[in-house]
Formats: C-alpha cells, structure tokens, sequence
C-alpha cells in the first residue's frame, strides 16, 4: 500500500487510515474549493431535519422502544438527494451522551465536507488542534482525496452502533462501525457513479475514537480504525 494515495478515485475509509497512519498524519491545512456541481445546500438557521429511523431487529436485539438506537438523517447539513448520511447511536448520560452527540454531528459534516470538494469545513471544529499524530490527519486526507479525483460520494454512508466504550481524565471513549458498501463514487462533471467503491473489502470497518470536551464541545484527540475481517474489527462485518 501507498503512504500517500492519490488514485484516479477516492478508496473506502480504512484504506485511508492506514496510509494516513503511515505518514504520521497530515495536518488540517485548507482545502481549496473546486469545479462541478454546486455544493447542497445549507439549511437556514434553526431549520435542521432529523430523520430517526427505528433500528431492524436483524440488526439489534430486541429492547424496549425507549431504548432503541435511531439512525439521523440531518442534525446540521443538508446533503444532496442522491446521499444518505447515517448516524446510529447507543442510548448513553452524561458526558458520554454529549460526546456521542459531537461526534454524530461531526461524521455528518465530515461527509458534508466530502460531497461540497471541501468547500464546507465545519467539520474541522470536532477535531482537536494538534492532534493528527493520533490519527485525526486523515479526516482532511479524505476530504482532499474526494477532491482530487472530481467525484463526491453517493449512496449511503452510515455509523452505527456507536457507544461509549469508557473514560477517565476527561475523556470519553467511544466505539462503533462504518458501513460504505452501499456507497459510491460520483463523477462531479458527468454524474457517473462507480458503485465499486463500496464493494472494497474494507468498506465495512471498526473505529474507536477519543474525545475530551473544549469550549463547550467534545473534540476528537484520537482516531483509529480496523477492517471487518481484522479480528479489531470482526464485530462489524454484518
């Protein structure tokens, strides 16, 4: 594998990861706008959307409906038509709950930042300065590489089972699973999509991921992922 990918279309998330990992990171410099199609539109203030989609019981135990995890469609930016960003969660308190809510709204800008070639970049405000040593480099990494090749993902792009998995000294630990094989690449100019970018056998995978709280909001210090077939990541391969 590459250190520094540049092909001629983004790869599913884990293999950025690991070459981010293996150039020690890349800092969250600005990421110039480009041609194509108009970014989605944002929503007006106030106006976010959420769409709670009730877990499937192939996909979850059984539990009391207090208790079910929702899938967001919304809570911040507004993605094109064509792309569902989803964002299932654990019921959690606390510290922990705020944590797991900063970091849903920081996936949803993440891929918002990816569908607008890196136009919008609020998503760089969950991510604590200095932190791309702990693997936070390649957020901005993922964003240029959509960029680069002239596409912007399509599909559906969904976290689920996310939960907190602990913390101590300020932090929240967390823990859940990416889901891209219903995604795809769209070319920007001329609306082709290559759906085999979800087909890549790392387009299932396992994050975990560290916060600490900073001005009112959790920040991301720590990223780290691991493919479904890796035994890090085998409770996401469904």
């Amino acid at each position: 594998m590459r250190a520094h990918p540049r092909a001629s279309r983004p790869r599913p998330l884990l293999r950025r990861v690991t070459a981010a990992a293996a150039v020690g990171g890349l800092a969250l410099g600005g990421v110039a706008g480009c041609g194509g199609e108009p970014p989605p539109t944002l929503p007006p203030a106030g106006g976010e959307t959420v769409e709670e989609v009730t877990a499937s019981a192939s996909a979850e135990p059984s539990r009391p409906a207090s208790a079910r995890p929702t899938e967001r469609q919304g809570d911040g930016p507004r993605f094109p038509a064509d792309l569902k960003v989803l964002y299932q969660a654990r019921p959690a308190s606390g510290d922990a709950a705020a944590a797991i809510r900063d970091f849903g709204r920081f996936w949803r800008a993440w891929w918002y930042a990816a569908a607008t070639g890196g136009r919008d970049t609020r998503y760089r405000s969950y991510v604590a300065p200095g932190s791309f040593l702990g693997g936070t480099g390649v957020f901005a990494e993922v964003v240029a590489s959509w960029k680069d090749s002239g596409t912007r993902p399509t599909g559906t792009i969904r976290a689920h089972a996310v939960a907190a998995a602990g913390g101590d000294g300020g932090r929240v630990y967390l823990s859940g699973c990416g889901d891209e094989s219903k995604a795809g690449a769209k070319n920007v100019n001329t609306g082709q999509v290559d759906w085999s970018f979800g087909r890549s056998e790392s387009s299932r995978y396992r994050f975990r991921v560290v916060l600490a709280r900073s001005g009112g909001t959790w920040r991301i210090h720590e990223y780290r992922s691991f493919p479904a077939d890796d035994p890090a990541g085998r409770e996401c391969r469904g």
